[in-house]
């Protein structure tokens, strides 16, 4: 949930941006619609206003499809959470709404069971997974907000600085990382094991002679879980009420008064005055 919080927020983003675009359009073909002087003019501006319901029309099916496909993760990572920590889907999302549905589920998820004792009788065990290792930099590093080369820098680092790996192995050729108590990620190709490159350390003190500062302890761990999904959530709810909710609103509104022009027009066409 919170490597895909900055897609679902971008796709948030991209959507109200959609919106206000097509509402100008929309405002701008209602104004000259109600100036036009002649029937000729009103017949070209309706064509174009035909135009926007079929581009909307695109708009909706691509912005649903995509919103759709967000809430369905949003409910898999909801629900992947609820079962790992043993609750619901409304503990995990608190006062929160889900996306995907009117109102989270209370009861309390599990984890499925593993397959039954063997011939033996002794249950099958997974291997324990491994402990994310400690990395340090090879070269001049920068830590993102997101493992993308275009997401915003978080933190620059020296050769030789310390990270704690979040995750036992780098994925999509980006490590998640914790340094100095801020949470991002960095290329695998920038980091190493330690020994790798030489660790800084804090400058040395008292008389001279003796070693360099004690490495100090790692901060506390950032909040994971349920904070990520909840933000991730949220941003999938935005996604939709004001992306393809509004594209629909927008639609519904073209429609609506397409339907009072036609009855308008043909009674104005009787009395000879269209």
């Amino acid at each position: 949930a919170g490597r895909q919080l900055t897609v679902s927020r971008s796709i948030a983003d991209s959507g109200a941006a959609l919106v206000e675009c097509r509402s100008a359009q929309l405002t701008d073909i209602n104004n000259r619609l109600a100036t036009a002087s002649n029937d000729k003019d009103r017949k070209a501006i309706r064509r174009e206003r035909t135009e926007l319901t079929s581009a909307l029309k695109k708009d909706i099916d691509l912005t649903g499809g995509v919103v759709d496909q967000h809430t369905n993760m949003a409910k898999t990572f909801t629900q992947g959470r609820a079962m790992t920590d043993g609750t619901s889907e409304a503990e995990v999302l608190g006062s929160q709404a889900p996306a995907y549905a009117a109102a989270p589920a209370v009861t309390k998820l599990s984890m499925p069971k593993g397959s039954g004792a063997g011939a033996s009788g002794e249950a099958s065990s997974a291997p324990p997974a491994a402990a994310p290792p400690e990395l340090v930099t090879v070269k001049a590093a920068v830590v993102r907000s997101a493992p993308v080369a275009s997401a915003a820098p978080v933190k620059s680092l020296p050769v030789g600085s310390a990270l704690q790996a979040r995750i036992a192995a780098a994925d999509g050729g980006w490590w998640e990382v914790e340094v100095g108590g801020q949470t991002g990620y960095v290329r695998a190709s920038e980091v190493g094991p330690p020994g790798s490159a030489p660790v800084q350390t804090a400058a040395r003190g008292g008389a001279r002679g003796k070693g360099a500062a004690a490495r100090p302890a790692p901060p506390p761990p950032a909040p994971v879980g349920p904070s990520n999904i909840r933000a991730y959530n949220q941003s999938v709810i935005a996604a939709r009420d004001n992306g393809k909710g509004r594209l629909s609103t927008l639609m519904t509104d073209i429609q609506t008064a397409e339907r009072r022009e036609s009855v308008l027009y043909a009674w104005l066409s009787n009395l000879g005055l269209g």
